[in-house]
């Protein structure tokens, strides 16, 4: 209930790009002289890897000592994420009529077992703040897909979220495990992309400068919390930088009939960070 600009990407993106803009504006024009360095980077990552985090990193000449991504929170900090790693399955039977199904070999019925195995998955352990793993198929696709055919390939990609400590290649070998023979079908499993996760502590002083400058702008501490996804930070973290994530609120960032931001939440985003570079940097 109060004015709010609206458009597509603003909450997660073009806002902080904005806020990030009217700060260098800001810090130039008033001569700003900073006793620490402060690197500003967009991060185009669309691929679900850390490339372009490690490519950033690599570029600079020294690793930071903070790290603060900027996405829609709700003006929260974000301490912490899972990771998670793609498992790539594919299941190989014969084509045949779907008149003769005792000719074939159905990728159908192959990648049903697949996903029984994997449902029964014992993954013990969890964290106390970031929950459980878990692996989970999230796309299935048969081939060919012709009429009254059974399909002779399934490729599938199964969720598999990791905890601190977990390594990507581990975690592919126990669904490997769990799926095991699937004779008479071949069966095909590759790792794919991953994404570390992020864990910082909330005693840090980038978190504590954060949190303080929050603060003052609102008048009172900021929330805190960790997401069940994976995001850029957990590359941070992974590389010795630890990583929180602070941005504006509005709509969610995925609803993109709806996605705003309140005008308000620029202002004192905007603030916040500011005040966080100035007294950090100190």
């Amino acid at each position: 209930d109060e004015p709010c600009l609206f458009g597509q990407g603003i909450t997660q993106n073009k806002s902080h790009q904005a806020i990030m803009l009217a700060i260098l504006k800001l810090l130039h024009e008033q001569d700003v002289k900073l006793p620490g360095t402060l690197y500003v980077a967009i991060n185009n990552e669309g691929r679900s890897s850390h490339l372009c985090t490690e490519a950033i990193l690599g570029a600079l000449p020294v690793k930071p000592d903070f790290g603060l991504l900027m996405t829609s929170t709700g003006q929260r900090i974000s301490l912490g994420n899972r990771g998670r790693v793609d498992v790539n399955v594919t299941v190989h039977g014969k084509t045949g009529h779907s008149s003769m199904p005792d000719k074939a070999l159905s990728a159908i019925d192959g990648a049903w077992e697949v996903m029984r195995r994997v449902k029964d998955m014992d993954l013990p352990g969890s964290h106390p703040h970031l929950g459980t793993r878990h692996a989970v198929p999230y796309q299935v696709t048969y081939e060919p897909l012709d009429p009254h055919t059974y399909p002779d390939t399934a490729r599938m990609r199964i969720d598999r979220r990791l905890l601190p400590g977990d390594d990507p290649a581990e975690a592919v070998e126990e669904v490997r495990r769990a799926i095991g023979d699937m004779s008479p079908f071949g069966l095909t499993i590759e790792q794919d992309w991953h994404m570390w996760p992020a864990l910082v502590e909330p005693d840090h002083s980038g978190v504590q400068t954060l949190t303080d400058a929050h603060e003052a702008v609102h008048g009172e501490a900021p929330a805190t919390y960790y997401g069940q996804g994976t995001f850029d930070a957990g590359g941070l973290c992974a590389a010795g930088v630890p990583a929180v994530m602070y941005g504006v609120g509005g709509a969610d960032a995925s609803n993109i009939e709806a996605d705003f931001v309140p005008l308000s939440h620029l202002d004192t985003v905007s603030r916040v960070v500011a005040q966080t570079i100035l007294t950090f940097l100190e």
